[in-house]
């Protein structure tokens, strides 16, 4: 599973107005800002939220699957439960961690703090290493590894 990039203050406004079927925008990160994760594409996204600046929670979710810079290049709209909406130009641009990250990753760790891992295989371990990817643990059957 790839789960989407993210990455610390990343902020910025819309230069001009979309509408609720674009799938790009022109954006002007803020002064102090960081730049929008390397290596995003269809397999590796960010999701970031489009919001009005005098009610931030009027908000919709996108996920961005090219850049130019710190324009979006390509995107695809109303991500996590959120609907596509026309914005202004000033809107706001930010990188957020959402609910659905930290689902995400509880779905690999139980209640009691235990973590859980799918069986794999000799040849794909469950746990292994980095640089060696075929060699660590696997479950073979009820209490065998």
């Amino acid at each position: 599973m790839a789960w989407n990039q993210l990455a610390n203050n990343i902020k910025g406004t819309l230069d001009t107005a979309i509408t609720a079927v674009a799938t790009s925008m022109d954006v002007t990160l803020l002064s102090g800002s960081e730049s929008y994760p390397a290596g995003i594409d269809a397999d590796n996204p960010i999701y970031l939220t489009i919001s009005n600046p005098v009610n931030p929670l009027s908000c919709e979710i996108v996920k961005v699957t090219a850049v130019t810079g710190a324009n979006v290049t390509t995107m695809v709209r109303a991500q996590r439960d959120t609907d596509a909406a026309a914005w202004a130009a000033g809107s706001v641009v930010s990188l957020n961690l959402h609910a659905h990250d930290i689902d995400e990753m509880r779905a690999f760790v139980d209640a009691d703090g235990n973590v859980l891992l799918p069986d794999g295989t000799a040849a794909a371990p469950s746990l292994r290493f980095s640089d060696d990817t075929d060699t660590g643990l696997y479950r073979v059957g009820a209490d065998e590894i």
